[in-house]
């Protein structure tokens, strides 16, 4: 009996007949043996059981505690704040949810190792030797031009949309590569290499003979075309290995809404010349830039501020990534005293007098005398800006440039003629300043002058 140590826990009254010790029952109903007060018996218990489940590992079962059975503060207590979480009890997390959680920790772990023992040991090689022929190049975005307004904030120009093509031969393994890029952007485009040499002026540079095909030759971005080259476009983009370095983008072309009624006003865009790229600094060769009139006037203004990204390029030319370093800001958009609707006016009316009087060349200006603005000026022959922003022909700049009667030539500024009566208020404000007449001092003008015959007074 465990030592001996053992006492009747008292009569069992569950129909077992005698009395119940440690849940055990005597069936005779005869008294256990006692060494102690019943407490041993509780003690001893709870040793056997600690024994038991350190020896055999027996779990000790969880026994679940209703909240209400430990506070009841939330019931009995009023004027607690429910919406404030008062009177509740937190729950401790269960076992499940610590191994559950501990156990995706673990994996997310084996996960990331395993990762890191690919890229480290068994791939690291080779993401190494495409790393170092990986390259980064600067690109500079084009911001688009600001819009001229007349007087009324009618607009006189606008960007349509277009697509510029340019080629960067840095972004070519080899000479060969270049040629052969360059022979498929001229097949499609309908043009030919000599074109484009000239174009960029290299044929111009290089004129000792060195060959157009070394990439050495070459500015760092070559413009190729500009304009509505869609079909081109499309194949460039559907076939990037054939075209490695040539990037076709979108941009704005330069629409003068007036035509060639406001030409000498606006002026005209185009690309830089060699001198241009040579004194504006940060221009590229496939920029836009003012070449007459306000475009080139306003330049600083209406140009706006390029923007510029990072391209990173693998070693056969294709773009991997493409971050922004600074964005393009558009150019500034200036109103002009220039009323549109008076300007087709006066330059219409100035063509119908000029045919009348079957001649070519003349000029008009129109001056708010309140003020001094110019609400309208125009000369004639003129020409079409717009020629400028679109693929024209050589042949169509070729006869504007050899007419005689110089459409380029701005009468209304730089002609030379007579003063006329426009004079009489310069040389009447030069008598006043020199005292020779005083405010008060009239002269007849009886509209005609009258000059006598030296060889008969009396006529």
């Amino acid at each position: 009996w465990l030592g001996g140590y053992y006492q009747s826990a008292g009569y069992s009254g569950d129909g077992c007949g005698g009395f119940r010790v440690f849940g055990f029952c005597r069936a005779d109903g005869a008294a256990f043996p006692s060494k102690s007060r019943p407490e041993t018996y509780l003690h001893l218990e709870t040793a056997m059981k600690s024994w038991l489940q350190k020896t055999f590992w027996i779990r000790r079962e969880d026994v679940e505690i209703a909240p209400e059975e430990i506070f009841m503060d939330a019931i009995n207590v009023p004027g607690f704040r429910h919406e404030m979480q008062e009177g509740r009890i937190e729950r401790p997390i269960g076992r499940r949810f610590i191994l559950a959680f501990g156990g995706f920790v673990a994996a997310g772990l084996m996960v990331v190792t395993g990762r890191l023992i690919e890229l480290q040991l068994v791939r690291g090689q080779d993401l190494a030797e495409q790393a170092r022929a990986n390259k980064t190049y600067p690109i500079l975005i084009s911001p688009p031009r600001g819009i001229f307004y007349d007087r009324n904030r009618k607009p006189l120009v606008e960007n349509a949309p277009t697509f510029v093509i340019s080629l960067a031969p840095s972004l070519l393994p080899s000479d060969e590569a270049f040629g052969e890029v360059l022979g498929r952007l001229t097949a499609i485009l309908g043009t030919s290499i000599g074109e484009l040499a000239a174009a960029n002026g290299v044929l111009a540079r290089y004129a000792d003979g060195r060959d157009v095909l070394s990439r050495s030759v070459w500015p760092d971005e070559i413009f190729v075309a500009s304009g509505e080259f869609r079909a081109a476009v499309l194949e460039i983009k559907s076939r990037p290995d054939d075209f490695p370095g040539v990037a076709a983008v979108e941009a704005g072309r330069r629409q003068y809404l007036l035509g060639d009624l406001a030409s000498h006003i606006l002026g005209y865009v185009g690309r830089p010349s060699r001198e241009d790229l040579g004194s504006r600094p940060g221009v590229r060769s496939s920029d836009i830039v003012g070449k007459t009139g306000l475009e080139l006037w306003y330049e600083a203004a209406v140009r706006g501020r390029a923007g510029e990204k990072l391209m990173e390029v693998d070693a056969s030319g294709e773009i991997k990534r493409e971050r922004f370093i600074v964005k393009a800001a558009p150019g500034q958009d200036v109103v002009l005293e220039i009323d549109a609707d008076l300007q087709r006016f006066a330059a219409l009316t100035l063509e119908r007098h000029l045919k009348a009087l079957g001649k070519r060349a003349g000029a008009i200006l129109v001056v708010d005398p309140r003020d001094g603005a110019v609400r309208a000026l125009a000369s004639l022959p003129s020409f079409n800006p717009n020629l400028f922003g679109r693929a024209s022909s050589p042949q169509e700049i070729e006869r504007l440039l050899s007419d005689p009667a110089s459409p380029f030539f701005n009468r209304a500024v730089s002609g030379g003629y007579p003063s006329g009566s426009t004079i009489k208020p310069i040389l009447a404000a030069a008598a006043l300043e020199e005292k020779i007449i005083v405010p008060e001092r009239e002269i007849y003008d009886p509209g005609y002058l009258s000059v006598p015959n030296p060889f008969d007074p009396a006529r």
